[in-house]
């Protein structure tokens, strides 16, 4: 992670990727379970964690406020991410689940090309924590989404039971 690397924060901040994958194996059902019980709601806290991820790893000072980060992402992204192939699957009838998931992970792919593009041309100027503090905007707006649309998505779940 150069961002580590350029904060001096050791040698060890490849443990950021290994924490987060461990933390994911455990959110991903978590996060599931969440939503099946409290609705899609819940996606709530899981953004606000990814959103406080980004800030940590703005202001890591030391690998333990990085790895923090790398546990509080993995709360959020890891539990938010199945979380939304599910609603996205819910949302169409079932001979159309297929384009619902092609269409998905277009977007997905789509968001993953730009956001590096953008992500780079903020850190050539501004440097990475400034980056890492801009990026939740893009998650806060996707919660935005997410409470504006809720009827639609409940009405269109119901729609395709």
């Amino acid at each position: 992670m150069v961002y580590g690397h350029e904060e001096g924060l050791g040698s060890n901040v490849g443990l950021f990727d290994t924490v987060y994958g461990l933390a994911v194996f455990a959110a991903a059902p978590l996060g599931g379970w969440l939503v099946d019980r409290h609705g899609h709601y819940m996606m709530i806290p899981m953004l606000a964690l990814m959103s406080a991820s980004l800030w940590l790893i703005s202001y890591s000072s030391d690998l333990r406020i990085l790895l923090l980060a790398a546990l509080v992402g993995a709360f959020g992204y890891g539990a938010a991410g199945p979380v939304v192939r599910s609603i996205a699957m819910s949302v169409v009838p079932e001979e159309r689940r297929g384009a619902a998931s092609s269409t998905l992970f277009v977007a997905s792919d789509l968001g993953q090309l730009a956001g590096p593009v953008v992500g780079g041309l903020i850190v050539s100027r501004f440097g990475f924590a400034v980056m890492f503090r801009i990026a939740p905007v893009w998650v806060l707006l996707a919660m935005l989404v997410l409470i504006s649309t809720n009827r639609y998505v409940k009405a269109r779940i119901a729609e395709n039971r």
